[in-house]
């Protein structure tokens, strides 16, 4: 019975943790693509310098948002990407 229990629990949290992850991936993709068709709509409209602060600005927000997340997450993973 006890294992049982640990089993469901261990089910439950795994449930939610894949819906909490999902949610966030699904935030980032919203934002990234309203930014991109932003930056699209700039470039078509051949305002360059525009085009080229929303592309930097871009371009910082996508390195913002790399490995150095999941770096909070576990050191684990921080240690393992340093020695590869």
């Amino acid at each position: 019975m006890r294992n049982t229990i640990i089993a469901l629990t261990w089910v439950i949290l795994f449930i939610l943790f894949g819906l909490y992850i999902d949610n966030k991936v699904e935030n980032f993709c919203i934002d990234y693509t309203k930014d991109v068709q932003a930056t699209y709509e700039v470039i078509h409209d051949e305002n360059w310098d525009e085009a080229d602060k929303k592309l930097d600005d871009l371009v910082k927000k996508l390195d913002r948002n790399d490995l150095t997340s999941l770096y909070k997450i576990s050191p684990t993973i921080k240690s393992f990407y340093s020695k590869h």
